[in-house]
């Protein structure tokens, strides 16, 4: 028996335009992502469909707000790359939407006295995204 997975209320593979809209959130007790497709049909409207989801417990080791929100942003990498390597549609673009800027600025700029933590955490993303995404 098939039972198919529909996205939205239309077919998003007849849509000009495909994107990937990735947010992640951290708290000191979880960690989680979320990807959306969002597409816009030959009439111009735009529809979004949720692809996948992940979320972790936190470490029990306590750690910072800003190391368990770049821990989000790595966990948003994992996801990404599993739909985009599954999904038999193309992708125009990607966005990661995160809410502290200390991440963005560890993404942003090289910065050589960075920790070892997040400089391992910044090569991973930056393995597999740009910093403009």
């Amino acid at each position: 028996m098939v039972i198919p997975r529909v996205l939205t209320k239309s077919s998003s593979s007849s849509a000009t335009h495909r994107e990937l809209h990735v947010f992640s959130k951290a708290s000191s007790k979880a960690v989680a992502t979320v990807v959306y497709l969002r597409f816009t049909n030959i009439n111009g409207t735009n529809q979004t469909g949720f692809l996948m989801g992940r979320a972790k417990l936190a470490p029990q080791t306590k750690h910072s707000i800003p190391r368990l929100k770049l821990l989000a942003a790595v966990l948003a990498i994992e996801p990404t790359e599993l739909v985009t390597s599954k999904i038999d549609l193309r992708i125009y673009g990607t966005t990661f939407y995160t809410d502290i800027k200390v991440v963005l600025g560890y993404i942003y700029h090289e910065i050589s006295h960075v920790y070892v933590y997040a400089s391992n955490r910044v090569s991973r993303i930056r393995k597999s995204s740009i910093p403009a995404q």
